[in-house]
């Protein structure tokens, strides 16, 4: 049935550190935005965290943890896992 072809596995190389990069940068927007959503929280309880400063009100900070959490966070986390993905498919 003619020659013999050789059926050697070929070994697939991803590009690994971009998706770690990822995921460090997932996990620090994910602080970020727990730290922010936490201090503004006790902020609604403890009125006192306001400082009397215009931009440490909660109106102010609630936009920074909103944004953090869903463009940063979730973001990084979409990209990261799509680029995982399609590395593989």
């Amino acid at each position: 049935m003619g020659g013999a072809a050789s059926s050697a596995p070929t070994t697939t190389v991803y590009d690994e550190y971009v998706i770690r990069q990822f995921v460090v940068a997932t996990m620090f927007w994910g602080v970020v935005g727990f730290v922010a959503g936490t201090f503004i929280a006790f902020q609604l309880a403890y009125p006192l965290l306001n400082f009397d400063l215009p931009w440490t009100t909660f109106g102010r900070l609630r936009p920074l943890h909103t944004s953090a959490v869903v463009f940063a966070f979730g973001g990084n986390a979409l990209l990261g896992t799509s680029l995982y993905v399609v590395q593989r498919t």
